[in-house]
C-alpha cells in the first residue's frame, strides 16, 4: 500500500515536472516569436524610413518641403512622422475632405434629381408657357468620367420624350433653364488667372452639363504654322474663340491654356499642340453650360415633333412650374469614388457646395468652406490653423497640415462609409492616378491612395490594406512641396516609397 502511494507521488512530481518544462517551452518559443515578429516590424519600418531618406535627399527636393505620417490602424499607433504639424498645399488630396464631408451631410445613397416640367397653361396639347429645367448643382449631368455615361443627346432626348408623353405638341414659349440653386456661378477665389478657362478649371453651375467642358478638335498640321480648327464639340456652345495656337515638334502634347470668363462668349486659346499627320483634341472649360443645354434641348423637342420657337435662355431667379419628371443622378458614393479616382475639380466643388447647401443653405463656395471649417470642428477636428479657398485643391494657396490629413484618414477609416471610399481610391500601379507611379503587382494592390499635384506639388494620402486587401491596416500622408523639374519623374519616385509601405507586415 506504501509503494503504491509512493509510486503515485513520485508518477504525479514526474508530471507536474513535465508540464512546468513544457510551459516554460512553449513560453520561450512564443516570447522568441513575438520578439521575432517585433524585429521583422522594425526592420520594414526601418526600410520605409531609408526609402523616405532618399526621396528627400534626391536633387529634385533640394529646395523643397516634405512631410510624412505613418499610422498603424490596428494597434492605434503613430509610427513615423515628419514635420506633420506644417501647413502644406494639399494639392487634389483635399478632395478627400470633400467627399467625405458631402458623404457624412447627404449620405451615400442620395442623388441628385434635375427636375423639368412646364410653366404657364396646357390645353389640349398646346402649351402657352414655358418648358423649364431647374438645376440641381448635379455636377455629373451627362458627365464622361461615369462607369455608364450618357451624352447630352441621349438626355435631352430623354427630356423631350416625357414632354411629348405628357401631350405636349406645341410650345408658344421657350425653354428656361432655371440656375437660381447657387450664385450665377461658382469661381473658387484661389483658382489662378491662367487655370479658369481650361478643363480643369471650369466654374460651377446650378446646371452643370458635360463636365462643363468643350472639345477643340485642330486640323492636323505641320510645325511652325497656326493651327486650324476642325470642330468645336458638343454643338451649339455659344463660344466667340479666338487661337493663337501655332504646331510644334511631334509628340510634343498639349501645350496650349484657354483665358475665359464663366457666362462670356469671348474666349482666347493660346499656345502649341504637336504637329502630324492626325486630328488633336484639346479640352477647355465650356463658359456657359446652361445656354448649351437648353440649345440641345429645344433641338430634341424639334426631333419630337413638337412645335416651338427659337428662343432659350438662363435665369437667375427660381420659376415655378409643374413637374413632369427628373434626370436622376447615380449614388453620391459612386460619384465620390469617380471624382478621388479621376481627381475631378468640378466634382468636389460641386459635392462640397451641395452639402453646405443642405446643411447651410450656403449659395457660395465662400459660405460652403467656412461651414465645412465649423462642421468639422464640431466632430472635433479642427481645421481652423488651415488655409481653404475652395474644395477641389487647385488653389496653390490652400493650407492644411499633414497631422489633419492624417486625422482625417483616421476618421474615414471609422465611418459606415469608410471600406467603400478606400476602395473606391486609386489603386498603386493599377487604376487612375496612381496607374504610372509604380508597377502592377499584387503586392503594390494594396496602396489605396488619393494623389495631389499642382506645379511643384506632389501628395499622397491613403492607406495601407491588410494582405487580403480588404481591411485597411495603416493610414499614411506623403506631402512634398516646391520639388523641381519633372512632375512625371518625381511621382514614380514617390511610388517607391508607397512600394515599400506595401511590404508592411
Amino acid at each position: 500500500m506504501l509503494k503504491t502511494k509512493i509510486g503515485n507521488l513520485l508518477g504525479l512530481n514526474r508530471l507536474l515536472v513535465t508540464l512546468v518544462i513544457s510551459s516554460l517551452i512553449f513560453l520561450f518559443s512564443f516570447q522568441r516569436g513575438v520578439a521575432q515578429k517585433s524585429s521583422d516590424s522594425l526592420s520594414y519600418l526601418e526600410n520605409v524610413k531609408k526609402q523616405y531618406s532618399i526621396l528627400i535627399s534626391d536633387n529634385q527636393m533640394k529646395f523643397g518641403q516634405s512631410g510624412f505620417w505613418l499610422y498603424d490602424l490596428k494597434n492605434k499607433k503613430l509610427l513615423i512622422q515628419n514635420q506633420a504639424d506644417k501647413a502644406f498645399a494639399p494639392a487634389s488630396t483635399l478632395k478627400l475632405l470633400s467627399t467625405i464631408t458631402a458623404m457624412e451631410v447627404l449620405g451615400g445613397d442620395f442623388q441628385f434629381f434635375t427636375l423639368f416640367g412646364y410653366s404657364g397653361k396646357l390645353n389640349e396639347g398646346i402649351l402657352d408657357g414655358d418648358i423649364v429645367i431647374k438645376g440641381s448643382g448635379d455636377p455629373s449631368l451627362a458627365s464622361s468620367f461615369l462607369e455608364k455615361p450618357a451624352t447630352i443627346k441621349d438626355i435631352a432626348k430623354q427630356v423631350a420624350k416625357s414632354i411629348k408623353a405628357k401631350g405636349i405638341n406645341t410650345i408658344y414659349g421657350k425653354v428656361i433653364i432655371d440656375n437660381s440653386l447657387y450664385s450665377s456661378f461658382l469661381l473658387p477665389d484661389g483658382y489662378t488667372v491662367g487655370d479658369i478657362g481650361n478643363n480643369y478649371g471650369t466654374s460651377i453651375y446650378g446646371l452643370n452639363l458635360a463636365d462643363n467642358m468643350l472639345t477643340v478638335t485642330f486640323e492636323p498640321g505641320k510645325i511652325g504654322g497656326f493651327a486650324k480648327i476642325k470642330k468645336i464639340e458638343p454643338e451649339g456652345a455659344k463660344i466667340n474663340l479666338t487661337t493663337q495656337v501655332k504646331y510644334a515638334q511631334k509628340g510634343s502634347g498639349d501645350n496650349t491654356n484657354c483665358y475665359a470668363f464663366p457666362l462670356e462668349e469671348n474666349v482666347l486659346l493660346k499656345g502649341t499642340i504637336p504637329e502630324g499627320d492626325k486630328s488633336f483634341k484639346v479640352r477647355i472649360a465650356c463658359p456657359n453650360p446652361m445656354l448649351l443645354f437648353g440649345y440641345h434641348i429645344q433641338q430634341a423637342l424639334i426631333r419630337e415633333g413638337i412645335e416651338i420657337g427659337n428662343d432659350y435662355e438662363v435665369s437667375q431667379f427660381t420659376i415655378g412650374f409643374q413637374t413632369i419628371d427628373s434626370l436622376k443622378s447615380v449614388s453620391l458614393i459612386e460619384l465620390a469614388n469617380t471624382c478621388n479616382l479621376y481627381s475631378l475639380n468640378h466634382y468636389a466643388e460641386g459635392l462640397l457646395l451641395a452639402a453646405a447647401n443642405k446643411a447651410s443653405g450656403a449659395k457660395d463656395l465662400t459660405e460652403a468652406i467656412n461651414w465645412e471649417l465649423n462642421y468639422w470642428k464640431e466632430k472635433k477636428l479642427d481645421l481652423s490653423g488651415s488655409r481653404l479657398f475652395d474644395g477641389s485643391g487647385l488653389s496653390p494657396n490652400n493650407g492644411i497640415t499633414v497631422e489633419v490629413m492624417g486625422s482625417l484618414l483616421q476618421f474615414l477609416s471609422q465611418s459606415i462609409y469608410g471600406n467603400k471610399v478606400i476602395n473606391g481610391l486609386p489603386t498603386l500601379g493599377s487604376s487612375g492616378t496612381l496607374t504610372d507611379a509604380a508597377e502592377k503587382s499584387k503586392l503594390n494592390n494594396r496602396i489605396k491612395a488619393k494623389t495631389g499635384s499642382i506645379g511643384g506639388v506632389y501628395n499622397f494620402a491613403g492607406f495601407v490594406l491588410d494582405a487580403e486587401c480588404k481591411e485597411p491596416q495603416y493610414a499614411f500622408v506623403l506631402f512634398n512641396n516646391r520639388f523641381v523639374g519633372s512632375g512625371a519623374t518625381f511621382k514614380k519616385k514617390c511610388g517607391k516609397l508607397l512600394s515599400e509601405l506595401a511590404t508592411l507586415p
